[in-house]
């Protein structure tokens, strides 16, 4: 059970489990392993960056229209692209990513600050909690957790 102990440091991570409740574990393991894979990865490295002097811009996709904002959800929409099945809102959350990726690429302003301790992050889609909060939650609930 080597995650198990890594987890002991987290504090927060017990905060998460009593938010979450014992009675739920798949919505437990769903934001865990959310904050764990790809929020945290995202949020250190941004610090990082901002640390040695450089500039990162943070970027939360959240849900749209009753569908979820699973693994992979942005890919059409970095190529401009929608799925044929989606609705009305998972278009419009996909043109905004899409007008953000082209935006960035082409060096234009994205319209907020980059990340740091003024700094904030954007979100598109149906958002659980702004997209700075989220990302910062993430940092504190698993202070002092090693992650490769």
């Amino acid at each position: 059970m080597e995650l198990e102990v890594q987890l002991q440091p987290g504090v927060g991570v017990r905060r998460l489990l009593h938010a979450v409740g014992e009675g739920d574990l798949g919505l437990l393991r769903e934001r865990m392993l959310t904050d764990y894979i790809y929020r945290l990865t995202s949020a250190r490295l941004a610090d990082e960056q901002a640390r040695a002097g450089g500039s990162a811009h943070l970027f939360l996709i959240g849900e749209a229209g009753g569908s979820i904002a699973s693994h992979a959800v942005d890919v059409p929409a970095l190529m401009g692209l929608h799925l044929p099945d989606q609705g009305p809102e998972q278009d419009r959350r996909d043109d905004e990513i899409t007008r953000i990726v082209v935006d960035f690429v082409t060096g234009e302003p994205l319209g907020w600050p980059a990340w740091g301790p003024e700094g904030d992050a954007r979100g598109v889609g149906e958002l659980r909690a702004p997209a700075a909060e989220t990302f910062r939650t993430a940092l504190a609930r698993w202070e002092g957790v090693a992650r490769p």
